[in-house]
């Protein structure tokens, strides 16, 4: 039987304890690891957080397909939207890798879109908005709204927007 690491044991406990501790306050991301996964840390925690709500296609929808792939798309727009940046995480459960799955707030300017009313954009949002992602099809985790991912996803389609392009 394996020895659970002391830091690890202890983020465990207060996450359970404080289960607000990772919507309180703000991370900064330090690694993105593909296009919807990522690391951040806020003084003494370290977490791992993918994208909630959303999936990344392993191909394109077209059947031919030149330049990058949406993957790498999709990547590449993350890293520019949250890395080195401080974002907000809405927590809604965990993936089976022990990931938190997290809804993220980046600031609006890092984004470069206009969005009333907010000086935060939802990152999840962008990606679908812009063709990059589409909804997850699964189950979603409790609490979780999924109402505007799909509003967005239809808008990318319509608008032929990233892997929805023809």
């Amino acid at each position: 039987m394996m020895k659970p690491q002391p830091r690890t044991f202890a983020i465990l406990i207060a996450v359970i304890l404080y289960p607000g501790l990772v919507s309180a306050g703000q991370f900064k991301v330090t690694q993105v690891y593909d296009d919807c996964s990522f690391r951040a840390s806020r003084k003494n925690t370290e977490i791992k957080v993918r994208l909630v709500g959303i999936k990344i296609p392993e191909v394109s929808k077209k059947k031919r397909e030149s330049g990058q792939s949406i993957r790498d798309q999709a990547k590449k727009r993350l890293i520019g939207l949250i890395l080195t940046r401080p974002v907000d995480i809405q927590e809604f459960g965990y993936a089976p890798d022990h990931r938190i799955l997290g809804e993220v707030l980046a600031p609006r300017h890092a984004v470069l879109l206009e969005v009333p009313y907010s000086d935060t954009v939802n990152v999840n949002l962008v990606l679908v908005e812009e063709g990059l992602a589409a909804v997850y099809r699964g189950k979603m985790p409790s609490g979780f709204d999924a109402g505007r991912y799909w509003e967005a996803e239809s808008r990318a389609r319509k608008l032929g927007r990233g892997m929805w392009s023809r």
